[in-house]
């Protein structure tokens, strides 16, 4: 832990000495990957306050590029960091807005674990029926062992079993 934790101050450091030397770069993707890394740090931290604006910046600067991945990637990292802060209103519109960046066929994986991570954050509000409709469109084989896990969990958890329709019953993603 002491190693990676001087790995994460050197690397930090050098952030910052990047940030002040090019303090003046008008490229939005240079502003993307510093705040990006930046904010991976600051995570790795457990500062999710610190980690949270730069996400923010990190959005604003892929808003600026265009890129749908890096769209996708960007309001998947704020609305997870502020989902982990409690902030499930927030998490929930930044999930919801990265959905209109996703592509069918080329990113399921990543829409599937979006859709899971939709259903937690309802789950987790209060948002019962909410949860359903986004776990129900959760393509289940998609999903990686901790988010298996995660999946079912929320499937039997006492709110949310009795309201899930059988399989076969499901609405396709549209």
């Amino acid at each position: 832990m002491c190693l990676a934790l001087a790995t994460g101050n050197q690397a930090f450091k050098l952030l910052a000495l990047a940030e002040q030397q090019y303090s003046k770069n008008r490229d939005p993707l240079f502003w993307y990957e510093l705040y990006s890394n930046q904010a991976l740090i600051k995570h790795q931290w457990d500062d999710l306050a610190s980690a949270e604006t730069l996400r923010a910046k990190a959005l604003e600067a892929a808003l600026s590029i265009g890129h749908k991945g890096k769209l996708i990637v960007s309001y998947g990292n704020l609305a997870r960091t502020q989902q982990l802060r409690g902030q499930y209103t927030q998490a929930y519109n930044n999930y919801l807005q990265s959905l209109n960046y996703f592509s069918a066929g080329e990113d399921d994986n990543t829409y599937a674990i979006y859709q899971l991570r939709l259903a937690q954050i309802s789950w987790q509000a209060g948002q019962y029926a909410q949860a359903v409709k986004h776990l129900q469109l959760v393509e289940a084989d998609r999903l990686g062992n901790y988010h298996q896990l995660l999946y079912h969990q929320l499937s039997t958890s006492n709110e949310l079993s009795p309201l899930l329709l059988p399989v076969d019953k499901r609405s396709p993603r549209g």
